[in-house]
């Protein structure tokens, strides 16, 4: 998973503008992406909301590869994952490369999904949101990826699951909180 800062300023309700960043959580072997949502801040109850709606979606996987960002070191992050029983990997400092599938997607958000809304104008977070999820689950998950030679959703869909159930909504969200012992 990965927060990406977009490049198109979106309308606040207070007639503010501000540059949203967009949550993906991409399934690594299928290039599927679990859920991507665009957020005002990368903090950790951004990634939170993000990352039980892809548990919800497609399933509670095993272990979860992120950059080193405040939000995904966070204790209520971490003791969540240790919750779940879901190894946490994070990347190198300074290592792009160890992102590459994450990046290659920003390149396709960037040149293809804002491309296609430029005309929606001026545009909220709720019809960004909106006008992505119709291009993840229409257009990006059902495209013939260079790579795997095959559709994300039915690499996904065809290969064997190693995914487990997802938890009830209430016990995502209570897994996600930090315990701290008291003297």
């Amino acid at each position: 998973l990965d927060f990406h800062k977009g490049t198109r300023a979106i309308l606040l309700e207070d007639g503010s503008w501000q540059m949203p960043l967009m949550l993906a959580v991409m399934d690594d072997r299928s290039r599927l992406i679990c859920h991507g949502q665009w957020y005002l801040s990368e903090s950790t109850e951004s990634l939170v909301h993000g990352f039980i709606q892809a548990v919800q979606k497609r399933g509670l996987c095993r272990a979860l590869m992120s950059d080193n960002g405040s939000a995904m070191k966070s204790e209520e992050f971490v003791q969540g994952l240790v919750r779940l029983s879901i190894g946490h990997e994070l990347t190198l400092r300074y290592s792009p490369y160890q992102n590459g599938k994450q990046e290659k997607f920003w390149q396709q958000v960037e040149g293809r999904l804002m491309k296609m809304i430029e005309a929606v104008q001026p545009m909220t977070l709720g019809q960004l949101n909106d006008l992505t999820q119709i291009w993840l689950e229409g257009e990006y998950n059902r495209s013939v990826h260079s790579e795997i030679k095959t559709t994300p959703i039915n690499r996904f869909a065809s290969d064997p699951s190693v995914l487990r159930n997802s938890p009830s909504s209430d016990d995502l969200r209570s897994a996600f909180v930090c315990e701290d012992g008291r003297r």
